[in-house]
């Protein structure tokens, strides 16, 4: 499961009635259709080796990913195409596996597809935050 680490207090939702409470520097369960613009702003932090950063969290998101591409032994460089959204669940998942160098966690209650689009959004975000 794709992990983000608040990077400043901030009250989300998941159904948009019940409030939930990000607390600065720890884990947090973000819905996927705030993830983009959570990262983009500077609330949210996307990290995939269970280890929160000790960097201050007071400043903007850390690029966490490398170098513009993550690099799979296999495969080489992770590319995302700009029609990602259109690809096929299966590859969307191939995808996110090359871009974090590791085998997706689905949590029960999401889909892999859910998972994958969440750590592309993730990467497109910081990509275009760079």
């Amino acid at each position: 499961m794709p992990e983000f680490v608040a990077l400043k207090r901030f009250t989300y939702s998941h159904d948009g009635v019940t409030p939930l409470t990000a607390v600065k520097g720890e884990t947090a369960d973000i819905p996927s259709q705030l993830v983009e613009g959570l990262v983009r702003d500077g609330f949210i932090e996307y990290h995939t080796d269970g280890v929160i950063p000790t960097k201050d969290l007071g400043g903007a998101p850390e690029n966490k990913m490398g170098d513009g591409g993550s690099e799979n032994k296999d495969t080489g460089p992770a590319v995302i195409p700009e029609d990602w959204e259109s690809l096929h669940w299966q590859k969307k998942v191939q995808l996110a596996e090359q871009l974090t160098g590791s085998d997706l966690v689905v949590p029960e209650g999401q889909t892999a597809n859910d998972v994958a689009v969440d750590v592309i959004k993730a990467r497109v975000a910081l990509d275009a935050a760079a």
